[in-house]
């Protein structure tokens, strides 16, 4: 079976008998992905984690715009935009922290070596004194 696979023949033609192609007025619509069985099974607990951040980040932030915030007065129609930004600022860090739990938690279970340190960060090797 091919890694790729298409939903159109290549030599297909927009708007035949049959009607246009799948996959849109372009033709064909291939997939890069190889075939695979969707993997089922437990979330992890990063991804569990992640979700009750979320929850609870959402419930806070708007609890805090809604009596602590005059972003109207100080930025005006913009307020609105600002306040998205900073909310998905707090969520993509809330994402990067439930990913990051899930790789101590793998490092911990030995499913992943320890992460690597940078050459800026090593230590230098102690030298030694050649032999006289």
């Amino acid at each position: 079976m091919s890694r790729f696979t298409t939903s159109a023949s290549a030599g297909a033609v927009s708007g035949g008998a049959a009607g246009p192609p799948p996959g849109g007025a372009g033709g064909s619509s291939f997939s890069a992905r190889p075939p695979a069985a969707p993997l089922v099974g437990a979330p992890d607990a990063g991804t569990l984690l992640v979700v009750v951040l979320w929850l609870a980040a959402a419930t806070a932030f708007s609890l805090y715009v809604r009596h602590f915030g005059g972003y109207t007065v100080t930025y005006g129609s913009l307020a609105g935009i600002i306040l998205t930004l900073v909310f998905f600022y707090l969520l993509a860090a809330i994402f990067v922290f439930g990913a990051e739990f899930n790789g101590a938690l793998a490092r911990a279970e030995g499913g992943l070596p320890p992460p690597r340190r940078r050459k800026e960060d090593r230590r230098p090797e102690p030298r030694r004194k050649a032999p006289n």
